[in-house]
């Protein structure tokens, strides 16, 4: 009888997953053969003997279902009660550092490479500046004003920009503004045929004018007068080999390296 009610509920036990199936079902054949012989006999004994060998396998059926390989507390890794390690909070750490890095507020604060020679558009769009202000182009040129130009907007008024050609005139001084001088416009002007204390030039075109030149002059309005302090990468050949001196001046080579000092002028702008 104990046999009859197990093998009605067999199939529940044959649906169930493996590993249930790999361990219960050869000790079931095995059980059904032994009953298949004692079939005539109603020992009961023996009955006995069986139904509990087969009761405990089908309880070890069900615990390897609860708890065997193919549970979830076999499948999941257990829970982290301790936090993260000190590599996650590295490379936590690691992730705050390289989004402050790309701020864009920190990326526009980074200082913009302008070419030698020439000077944001915005630098002064207008000319305002006040006599005695220093200012400093992104390439290290200081300029301060002495004297005010126009005030006037139009493009001849100035601020003067590359390809424009201008009336300028101009000192070039070793060591100081009071130092000896290397080249001038006047020593310039008075070979060439005007006669004159100035020379034309065209900005960014000549290969006889500094970048540093070019720079003042395209913060500069008509009329306005300053000097400026031009370090030596912005002299000729990047201020890396020394150069002759204008004929005529008290200097015969300038060195390379050299800071220069120059006194300027707009006079005119012929051409914005």
């Amino acid at each position: 009888a104990g046999l009859d009610r197990f093998w009605t509920a067999a199939p529940v036990l044959a649906s169930l997953p493996s590993p249930a199936m790999t361990l219960g079902l050869p000790i079931l054949k095995a059980s059904r053969r032994n009953r298949l012989r004692l079939e005539g006999r109603r020992n009961s004994s023996l009955v006995l003997a069986l139904a509990v060998p087969t009761a405990l396998i089908v309880l070890g059926a069900r615990a390897l279902i609860d708890f065997g390989p193919s549970s979830s507390a076999w499948v999941q890794p257990p829970a982290n009660s301790q936090g993260p390690g000190r590599r996650e909070l590295l490379a936590a750490v690691g992730g705050v550092s390289l989004l402050s890095e790309a701020d864009p507020a920190l990326a526009a604060a980074k200082k913009q490479e302008i070419p030698p020679g020439f000077v944001p558009a915005d630098f002064y769009p207008d000319g305002k500046k006040n006599v005695g202000e220093k200012i400093t182009t992104p390439n290290g040129l200081v300029y301060e004003m002495l004297e005010a130009g126009t005030t006037g907007t139009e493009p001849r008024d100035g601020p003067p920009r590359s390809g424009s050609r201008a009336w300028v005139r101009y000192t070039g001084h070793l060591d100081s503004f009071d130092g000896p001088i290397f080249d001038s416009s006047e020593v310039r002007g008075l070979r060439s045929a005007a006669n004159t204390t100035w020379i034309e030039m065209t900005l960014n075109r000549e290969p006889t004018i500094t970048n540093g030149m070019y720079e003042a002059l395209k913060v500069m309005k008509v009329g306005e007068k300053g000097r400026f302090v031009q370090p030596a990468s912005l002299s000729y050949l990047d201020g890396k080999k020394q150069f002759d001196a204008n004929d005529g001046t008290d200097v015969k080579v300038v060195p390379a390296n050299s800071t220069l000092y120059f006194q300027v002028e707009l006079v005119n702008i012929v051409k914005p």
